[in-house]
C-alpha cells in the first residue's frame, strides 16, 4: 500500500504544482503547456494527469488625449485546470496493490 501512497503524493504535489503556475507576462500557450509538462515529467505523474489551459481575454478603453487616439488594450490571461485521469490511476492502484511477482530461472538442457 505504500507505492500507492507515494503515488497518491506525487500526484497530489502535481497538482499543487501545476495549480499554483502563473505565466510571467508575455508568456504564451505554448510556453506554458512546456512548463506544465516538465512539472508533469518532474513528479512522473505523465498520463495520470489532465492539464487544460483556457485563455482569457480582458479589453481597457484609453480615451483619447491631446492628440493621441483612443486605444483599446488587451490583455490574455491564462487558467490552469488540472483534472486526474481516474481509468489510469484506477488500473495504477490496481497493478501496485496486486503485488505481482515474475521469476524467472535459466535451466541448462543437458540432453
Amino acid at each position: 500500500m505504500s507505492t500507492y501512497r507515494g503515488l497518491h503524493q506525487r500526484l497530489s504535489k502535481a497538482q499543487v504544482a501545476l495549480l499554483v503556475l502563473m505565466p510571467p507576462p508575455g508568456c504564451g500557450r505554448r510556453q506554458l503547456r512546456e512548463a506544465a509538462q516538465a512539472i508533469l515529467a518532474r513528479y512522473d505523474v505523465e498520463g495520470l494527469l489532465t492539464v487544460h489551459l483556457q485563455c482569457e481575454a480582458q479589453y481597457r478603453s484609453i480615451r483619447a488625449y491631446r492628440g493621441r487616439p483612443a486605444l483599446v488594450e488587451e490583455y490574455h490571461r491564462y487558467i490552469v485546470q488540472v483534472q486526474p485521469n481516474s481509468i489510469t490511476i484506477g488500473v495504477t492502484r490496481l497493478l501496485t496493490s496486486a503485488c505481482w511477482a515474475i521469476q524467472v530461472t535459466y535451466m541448462h538442457n543437458s540432453r
